[in-house]
């Protein structure tokens, strides 16, 4: 395999309340590398304008090890690991340079697509040659359980704005992070608890998280959310989150949230519960 390797300080301006690197801004990060990575291959954004191609995210998953935090050096490897007819799985590891501890664990599956209709393309035997110069392989995909939300109603969460589109003109699949994390807040603040805000206060904090991507959404159109939550420990919370755009499924999310600083507060417990 063809890997690479991304140095990159953690950005002061995405930091969370809490002084931790956001979820939305890891993945990001990870966007960062896919790309350098593509270029560091041969194909950078020029090849792909003169192809007419583009890759797009069908799905994200992240393992959240350790926060990362102002001041941290990181550097984040990258690979690929698949190969299909029109899809390929990139794998991630992200470690801070100052001791070598592993932040993060990621891996995305991206669809090639032709960039005008949005319609998936094959693979060019080029990019899958320079990508895996020792030989095209194939993986087994994530089987998950797909149960969507299905206690709560849905509620409003918010209009797309324009500070949320990409180059594409829709919502960047990373700030579907963000998205879900405030999706969660707000229902358990709607049943009683809300999240104690002070700088480096005791906080759930997002340790794993999958968000599949189904329709794209746009300037404008108006998300909703579906949240359904349990106690998977006591300290642990498990969600299943649908982002609702216009009505139609946008993304549907799974994800796990620890809090940092020992067992769940009564609060939050009787708010779950």
């Amino acid at each position: 395999m063809r890997q690479y390797a991304l140095h990159i300080p953690v950005p002061v301006a995405e930091l969370d309340p809490f002084g931790e690197l956001k979820t939305a801004a890891l993945i990001r990060i990870l966007q960062l590398a896919a790309a350098r990575a593509s270029e560091d291959a041969g194909f950078d954004l020029s090849w792909y304008e003169r192809t007419g191609t583009t890759w797009v995210v069908r799905l994200t998953h992240v393992e959240k090890l350790e926060p990362a935090r102002h001041g941290d050096e990181l550097i984040v490897r990258t690979w690929v690991s698949d190969f299909r007819r029109v899809r390929s799985i990139r794998q991630y590891e992200v470690s801070r340079i100052a001791d070598g501890a592993i932040i993060a664990r990621a891996a995305t599956d991206w669809v090639y697509v032709d960039a005008a209709s949005g319609a998936p393309a094959v693979v060019p035997d080029e990019i899958q040659r320079s990508l895996m110069p020792d030989g095209v392989a194939t993986e087994q995909r994530r089987r998950r359980p797909r149960n969507t939300p299905s206690v709560a109603e849905p509620f409003p969460l918010r209009r797309v704005e324009l500070a949320d589109l990409d180059s594409l003109g829709h919502v960047n699949n990373s700030h579907y992070a963000s998205f879900v994390e405030q999706a969660l807040v707000d229902a358990l603040t709607a049943s009683g608890w809300s999240p104690d805000l002070a700088t480096r206060a005791p906080h759930l904090r997002v340790v794993e998280l999958e968000i599949e991507y189904f329709t794209s959404a746009k300037y404008r159109q108006h998300l909703a959310a579906q949240v359904s939550y349990s106690l998977d420990s006591t300290r642990e919370v498990i969600a299943a989150i649908e982002i609702i755009c216009d009505g139609q499924r946008a993304a549907t999310a799974h994800g796990r949230w620890r809090w940092d600083d020992g067992d769940l507060p009564a609060a939050l417990i009787a708010a779950i519960s």
